[in-house]
């Protein structure tokens, strides 16, 4: 039997662990070695299992019980979770994960669970790195699956990532139970299965499970040094102002080698795009490539931005009409990241409003400041506009006339963020 101390030694300093628990022989694995864990600890972890009925096939429902009284039998905590409401015909893998995640997520607030656990093993490893290659991923996705990562604001832990399906397997068989067979595994619909068909002729060509799992190991660690070194580049290149603009010098941009180039790129995008969803790596690749032709002067339109390529400079700013119109109340004491892309404190007595500029014109948003704006007008129109309970203008982007609100462009998306609008 593999050692629980040594697979869950990354677990060190959590005081309360959630179990992902399907009923197949993965997560049913996970659950004794899990159990073995927890009592030797001092003082023992509490666990809790989370299983979830999706409700998409009928035995749903009478599977999410099995897995509940099994953990039960073994004396853990167990919470049944339904997944109600409409499924969508496209895409119902990526929608039953991202349902799963998000009424774990809450279970796991409520019940103060702090890390999730997950059976994800060495050929899963595998068939994302294959999945990621074959959909002409990077460096970053080549990494595939690391032990730990936030999904939908979970904490999770993928503890058995070293391990073969048949070690998990040996596992269960050796402590008398019966895992549930999921039809959906053999489903050769879904991509996932079809890879998972594949990696027995691989392995046959010396590309098994463990060669993969070192490759994308190597590749996580080639893709946290540059990302360490794109993060240094971004602070010497990149300016911001109290609008989202992002500036940065074409002659020190040039400078940099490609790879940079494109993982800079792709920062300001995110930054002043306001995280919007990324476009494929050849579209960044090929807009890096633009930004240092010879004498290249041009405007374009990726991920939310507009970008003009001046002879000096290139500017990223947010697309004014990708921006929400919705109007946004803030109660005093609330913090609010709007448009992914301004922090925001209201630390008056009083409620204020947060929409976007669009209905301001230059010389209306000018004299509200009282100074001259050389900035675009599509900056203002993307900006947030505060306005006090009588209405009155009291910020315009970054630009605070009140101190009663704390206002500012975040510049890195992903950073210090509070609650998102």
């Amino acid at each position: 039997m593999p050692d629980p101390a040594a697979l869950f030694a990354p677990l060190a300093g959590y005081h309360r662990v959630g179990l992902a628990v399907s009923g197949g022989p993965d997560s049913f694995a996970l659950m004794l070695l899990a159990a073995k864990w927890a009592v030797q600890q001092t003082p023992p972890v509490p666990l809790v299992v989370y299983t979830v009925d999706h409700g998409l096939r009928p035995e749903a429902a009478a599977e999410a019980a099995f897995v509940a009284r099994t953990a039960e039998e073994l004396g853990l905590a167990v919470r049944i979770l339904r997944w109600t409401g409409a499924k969508p015909k496209a895409g119902l893998q990526a929608a039953a994960r991202q349902a799963r995640y998000r009424l774990i997520g809450a279970a796991m607030a409520t019940d103060g669970t702090e890390v999730l656990l997950t059976a994800h093993h060495a050929h899963d490893q595998a068939e994302t790195l294959l999945m990621r290659f074959a959909h002409g991923s990077g460096l970053s996705g080549l990494g595939a699956m690391d032990v730990f990562v936030s999904l939908e604001g979970v904490t999770v832990c993928r503890p058995l990532l070293g391990l073969a399906p048949e070690v998990l397997g040996q596992v269960v068989t050796d402590a008398g139970l019966a895992a549930i067979a999921d039809p959906s595994n053999q489903n050769e619909d879904f991509e996932r299965v079809r890879w998972r068909g594949v990696l027995p002729v691989l392995a046959n060509l010396g590309l098994d499970a463990g060669r993969f799992a070192l490759f994308a190991k190597r590749a996580r660690r080639a893709d946290a040094a540059l990302q360490q070194l794109t993060h240094e580049a971004y602070a010497k290149l990149a300016i911001s102002d109290g609008f989202g603009i992002i500036r940065i010098e074409r002659a020190a941009f040039a400078f940099l080698p490609a790879e940079l180039q494109v993982r800079v790129v792709r920062m300001a995008l995110s930054a002043a795009g306001g995280g919007q969803k990324p476009f494929g790596l050849q579209q960044v690749e090929a807009l890096a490539a633009e930004l240092v032709a010879p004498q290249a002067l041009f405007r374009s339109t990726l991920m939310g931005c507009s970008i003009d390529c001046g002879p000096e400079t290139i500017a990223f700013l947010r697309e004014p009409l990708r921006v929400s119109q919705t109007a946004h109340q803030l109660t005093p004491g609330a913090r609010l990241c709007w448009d992914q892309r301004f922090a925001i404190t209201n630390l008056a007595g009083m409620d204020v409003e947060i929409r976007p500029g669009t209905d301001l014109t230059r010389q209306a948003a000018e004299a509200t400041l009282g100074r001259s704006l050389p900035v675009p007008m599509a900056a203002i129109h993307a900006a947030p506009v505060v306005r006090g309970a009588d209405g009155e203008i009291i910020a315009i982007g970054a630009m605070v006339l009140d101190r009663a609100i704390e206002l500012r462009f975040l510049g890195v998306a992903g950073s210090d963020r509070p609650e998102t609008a």
